[in-house]
Formats: C-alpha cells, structure tokens, sequence
C-alpha cells in the first residue's frame, strides 16, 4: 500500500510538474492575449472529473476559446440528401423529355431536376417581388 501511493505521488508531481511547464511555455501567450488590461484565463488542472464537472457547470466555455486551435472544415464533398419519388407521366411527356434530355447530352432524370429547380426558383422569386 505504501509503495502504491509512493508511486501515486511520483505520478501526480510528474503531472504538476507537465502543467507548470505548459503554464510557463504559455505564459508569454497570456501576456499577448490582453482584453483590457485583464490576462485571458486558463482552463485549471482538474483532481477529478466531478471537480471538471462543477467547473463547466458554472463557467462558459466561451470564456477559454482562446485557448483551443481552430480546425478547417471541408465540406465541399457532401452531397444533398435527396429521396426517392415515384412519379408516373404521360408516355408522350417521358419520351420528349428523354429527346430534350438527350440533345443536351445530359440523363433525362437530371434534365427533369434541372426543371423543377428552375421552376422552383421562378415561384420563389415572383412571389417575393409581387410582395414588395
């Protein structure tokens, strides 16, 4: 039991000893980060998750965004969710859609969103103006 909490010991003052390191590497970052003559504050070494649980219980972690790095996001690679519909049409209309579809070299079924979209747009747009 002795050499247990010995070792807890060296583990805990190794730890003190990663935080005043860190403290001090980024004191001279405080300095720099003045709001009004105030040092921006540091998120405090926690002895346990109840002892972190009441700190964010009445702190903001807006008050320590500082501290964190911002990360880039791309979402240039999502696609719009979209659903499938069922949609039955006169044979006639399938069929001049698939010709218009085709002399835009482009599938009849991308053609038929490009439509909608493009009516869609329409609608929105003269009922906003006629609204003004």
């Amino acid at each position: 039991m002795k050499l247990l909490y010995h070792f807890n010991k060296i583990l805990d003052t190794t730890k003190k000893e990663k935080y005043m390191k860190i403290q001090k590497k980024n004191q001279g970052k405080q300095s720099l980060l003045l709001r009004s003559k105030k040092i921006l504050p540091t998120i405090p070494l926690f002895k346990n998750e109840d002892e972190e649980r009441d700190f964010w219980a009445n702190h903001s972690v807006t008050d320590y965004l500082h501290i964190f790095k911002p990360v880039k996001l791309d979402f240039s690679k999502l696609k719009p969710s979209t659903a499938k519909v069922t949609l039955r049409l006169p044979q006639m209309m399938l069929e001049d859609l698939r010709m218009l579809a085709n002399e835009q070299d482009v599938p009849y079924q991308s053609l038929m969103k490009i439509f909608l979209s493009q009516r869609i747009k329409k609608e929105y747009s003269s009922r906003y103006s006629n609204a003004s």
